[in-house]
């Protein structure tokens, strides 16, 4: 059975997919709730099998990403992709424009409400090291980690959500 993914995230309960599929197939199907998102595994892998969605997660910046991934399109992202790799070059294998993008992000983006937000730091956190999110006083400060996840188009169609 293949995994989907829409992005790693430390914690992430995607080796439980087959269990919680086994579980699911025992119940009546109409409500999914999902108290711990996180990066959405066991969301992406039993979507179309229930009536209503409600997903919630208590880290604000992983509701970010979720709430870009509602409002955006896969070209969207796509799009953010290219213009953090034309402003700051390849945050996968140059250490330099990871930690330039992340200042950036820190200075223009965390703390505006920009609906940005979330597309940015999903590449943030698919990038840094471990995929551990860790904020402080100043914003995003996670370490480069020689990395780049980016999702399939696939992962990215959502038929339900509510909070």
């Amino acid at each position: 059975m293949k995994i989907n993914k829409f992005m790693r995230y430390q914690g992430s309960k995607d080796h439980f997919v087959p269990e919680f599929n086994k579980l699911y197939e025992k119940t009546n199907k109409n409500i999914f709730c999902e108290l711990f998102l996180g990066s959405g595994a066991i969301f992406i892998n039993c979507q179309d099998s229930f009536d209503e969605y409600i997903l919630n997660d208590n880290n604000e910046n992983i509701m970010s990403i979720w709430n870009a991934v509602i409002k955006f399109t896969y070209n969207d992202f796509m799009n953010v992709k290219k213009f953090i790799f034309d402003k700051f070059g390849d945050i996968k294998t140059n250490k330099e424009a990871y930690y330039k993008f992340r200042n950036w992000y820190n200075e223009n983006i965390h703390f505006s409400g920009k609906t940005e937000k979330g597309i940015c730091l999903y590449y943030l956190a698919n990038s840094c090291i471990n995929s551990m999110l860790r904020f402080g006083p100043n914003g995003m400060n996670q370490s480069y980690g020689n990395r780049l996840f980016i999702f399939q188009r696939m992962n990215l169609i959502i038929l339900k959500i509510n909070y």
